[in-house]
């Protein structure tokens, strides 16, 4: 199987990140009590919501989990889902 592009990891990296913004936002959660959730120190959280550090997939999946929406939201970019909804 092929690595994906640095372009393409790049961009799923930035949909993560824009779409559990998004979520916390929607749930209106704080950062912290996110971070609290996880078992992690809000800096930690901080980092990958400021694109500093990459999600792993065991994060991902562990937010989606947390924060009760489907992992497909998160790794999807929203025009994909937006065509899927139509």
């Amino acid at each position: 199987m092929p690595a994906l592009s640095a372009r393409f990891r790049r961009m799923i990296q930035e949909n993560v990140t824009a779409e559990v913004r998004a979520e916390i936002g929607r749930q209106d959660l704080s950062q912290e009590a996110l971070a609290q959730a996880l078992g992690w120190e809000p800096s930690k959280l901080r980092r990958r919501l400021k694109g500093r550090v990459s999600w792993s997939v065991d994060e991902i999946e562990r937010i989606a989990a947390i924060l009760d929406v489907p992992r497909s939201q998160l790794l999807d970019p929203p025009i994909r889902r937006r065509r899927a909804v139509s």
